[in-house]
């Protein structure tokens, strides 16, 4: 697949590594340490274009194809998760907005969330609601030109810090799909500290309590709001995890092969020993094998296949798990020094398990992958 790529393709690598050896790598474990993304970080991925990426230039994105979101994805988790995390839920609400908002929410929205200068979050998870989005149970109710809006969503990333949420519930049994602003009456922001992983992604409880808004802020139409809005978001923001998972796990593969040159042992290097051998052939398989799929995934994207959605999902399902294997075996080779804060190893270990649980837990995706021929 890598001799498939574009000359675009390529430069977009490149430009999106230097970016991240120059600016992101420096302060990725100061953004672990204190749980907080800062602002002007977020305005300089925003001049860079990497919010945002899948957006055309006219709304302040990059307008690469999924391809392009794949390496950006990658190379962005080869330092910090959380920047990650905020590419792919930025990319899921702007892709949303995109396919299926109003002009006017366009034109609206689109430019400051690709810019830096609103932040949106990704309101679909519930208190009792997780994987199964169908369930929904945030209520919606007409009143004349009005949406009422009544309910809780919980562990939205961004949330504490967020200027809009997409939000989905139930209008009368049928989905639907609303923008609403975080200042706006009836809404209240609750933050969630101390996780265990991915800790500035600053997650939140969000409860809106008679909170009324413009019928214009509907996001496709009455019906659509989980098959068409929120599924269509989590294809890029399960593409963007698994492309991350790849990331995460090349930079822990490389860190523990670097360790195992130099670190000895009963008078010989680590990486002498068989079993140490072992474990680093292990994950290079594994890595390579997790790139491909998501490689396979964004091809699939890019050209509309019709199992765009399966593909994706076998990227995600696997790459979760394969990222958190790597991670244990390259704590297990750095040993005690693999477990101190502030370690690249330790840091993304505690990661990792996040990412069999996000966009959908490895279970469920199991579950859906079982299910079908």
């Amino acid at each position: 697949m890598e001799s498939r790529l574009t000359d675009t393709q390529r430069e977009l690598r490149d430009n999106c590594k230097n970016f991240v050896d120059h600016h992101l790598a420096k302060m990725a474990a100061q953004i672990d340490i204190t749980g907080s993304f800062p602002r002007e970080f977020i305005y300089l991925m925003g001049k860079q274009g990497f919010l945002a990426p899948l957006l055309s230039s006219e709304f302040n994105g990059l307008g690469c194809d999924a391809m392009g979101f794949n390496l950006i994805s990658t190379e962005m988790n080869k330092a910090c998760s959380n920047a990650r995390s905020l590419i792919t839920v930025t990319s899921m609400v702007c892709y949303a907005i995109a396919r299926w908002g109003s002009k006017e929410l366009q034109i609206k929205w689109l430019p400051g969330l690709a810019s830096g200068e609103f932040i949106g979050a990704y309101a679909l998870s519930e208190p009792d609601i997780g994987c199964q989005a169908s369930a929904v149970a945030l209520t919606v109710t007409a009143s004349g030109d009005c949406f009422i809006l009544n309910g809780s969503k919980k562990w939205i990333s961004f949330g504490q810090i967020a200027d809009v949420f997409l939000v989905f519930g139930q209008l009368e049994g049928k989905s639907v799909a609303c923008l609403v602003e975080s200042h706006h009456p009836g809404v209240s922001v609750t933050p969630i500290n101390h996780m265990m992983g991915c800790r500035a992604s600053m997650l939140a409880e969000i409860q809106f309590q008679d909170c009324a808004i413009a019928k214009s802020n509907l996001v496709g139409g009455v019906g659509l709001g989980i098959p068409a809005v929120a599924m269509s978001g989590l294809l890029v923001g399960r593409l963007s995890v698994a492309s991350g998972c790849v990331g995460m796990a090349q930079a822990a593969m490389e860190a523990a092969f670097d360790y195992a040159l130099q670190r000895r042992q009963f008078g010989q290097k680590l990486i002498e020993f068989q079993l140490i051998n072992r474990l680093l052939a292990e994950m290079k398989t594994r890595v390579a094998a997790a790139r491909a799929l998501c490689f396979y995934a964004a091809d699939a994207l890019d050209h509309n296949v019709p199992t765009i959605d399966e593909q994706i999902i076998i990227a995600k399902y696997f790459a979760g798990g394969m990222v958190n294997d790597v991670l244990r075996d390259a704590v297990q080779i750095f040993g005690a020094n693999g477990c101190r804060e502030g370690t690249l190893v330790e840091r993304f270990y505690r990661d990792a398990k996040i990412m069999e649980i996000i966009e959908g837990s490895n279970e469920m995706l199991q579950l859906k992958l079982g299910k079908r021929k």
